[in-house]
């Protein structure tokens, strides 16, 4: 490609990445490691990116359009809490 394109692409793309980020380490546990060993953080950390992915294949595949944007505290919040009522 040549550079503005590159450039237009990059500007689409802007903050998409550090907000996946955020979610992960906060919403998600990724940020809190539970042992010392490296193979248990590195399991703990995949099961937050599997998490995620649920999370976001759950939002565009099962539920209504209404939560399409929401993040996986709110989703929490808003149906599993629902069980719980």
């Amino acid at each position: 490609m040549d550079g503005e394109k590159i450039i237009r692409w990059q500007r689409k793309r802007s903050g998409k990445a550090e907000e996946i980020h955020h979610i992960l380490k906060d919403e998600l546990g990724g940020g809190h490691v539970p042992s010392k060993r490296f193979g248990a953080n590195a399991a703990w950390w995949t099961i937050a990116v599997l998490a995620l992915n649920l999370h976001n294949l759950m939002k565009h595949r099962l539920l209504p359009e209404e939560y399409g944007k929401s993040r996986p505290k709110s989703l929490r919040f808003l149906l599993y809490t629902m069980v719980g009522k």
